[in-house]
């Protein structure tokens, strides 16, 4: 598994097109998903057991913003997974995108370590996503 080899707890994931959110634990990995209706877009924080102890608070918004705030010491951490919307958006779209991200920041973003990944894609999944993504898990 590639979290395994790198030495990875924490790994945020854009384009997992899974429907519905939830939580899938697969060996000593738990990911905790948020798609739509329809298998597109989707985010996903997937973290190491050692991690899923910290997680206090899931925030699953929408199919392009999750978040889990993690007890620690001296101040807890808020870790982002967002899925920006490209240029090809309307412009109110991307306009309550960063209105929704900023709401999470204002309410759990107080006295903690944020953490958030601004990306448009990932190479990682390729092909069947579902697949590849819970493959990396084992």
């Amino acid at each position: 598994m590639e979290m395994q080899k790198n030495n990875e707890s924490v790994l945020g994931v854009s384009e997992v097109r899974w429907t519905g959110l939830g939580e899938i634990r697969r060996g000593d990995y738990t990911a905790y998903y948020s798609g739509g209706e329809r298998a597109e877009r989707g985010v996903a924080i997937v973290v190491h057991k050692s991690v899923v102890r910290s997680a206090v608070k899931k925030i699953v918004c929408n199919d392009r913003i999750i978040a889990v705030k993690l007890k620690a010491e001296p101040v807890s951490i808020l870790i982002m997974q967002v899925y920006m919307p490209t240029s090809e958006y309307e412009d109110d779209e991307v306009e309550k995108f960063y209105d929704t991200t900023e709401e999470i920041l204002e309410e759990d973003g107080k006295m903690t370590q944020t953490a958030s990944y601004w990306e448009t894609g990932i190479e990682l999944l390729e092909g069947n996503h579902t697949r590849t993504l819970l493959d990396r898990m084992d």
